[in-house]
């Protein structure tokens, strides 16, 4: 059995997706339920971790560069205001 990953939360910071200041927490671009742990981690808010979950396919893999692809465009979207 895997240890528990020692940090699934990091303390308060800014969220780079809706730029608030929060409790951040871990989320894989690559899903651990078809690439397991990888290096590839995003912190971001909850509120927003559950918004990327809700867009990203639960049950077709994807190649890498598709959800590099797709987090890079959900986390451009709001900036596009300031551009």
């Amino acid at each position: 059995m895997r240890k528990k990953e020692k940090s699934q939360s990091k303390k308060y910071g800014i969220c780079p997706k809706c730029l608030e200041c929060r409790r951040l927490t871990s989320h894989h671009m690559y899903p651990k339920r078809f690439f397991g742990h990888t290096q590839n981690i995003l912190y971001i808010c909850r509120e927003c971790h559950d918004e990327i979950e809700r867009i990203l396919p639960k049950h077709n893999m994807l190649e890498k560069s598709e959800y590099k692809k797709l987090h890079k465009q959900w986390l451009m979207e709001e900036l596009e205001v300031f551009a």
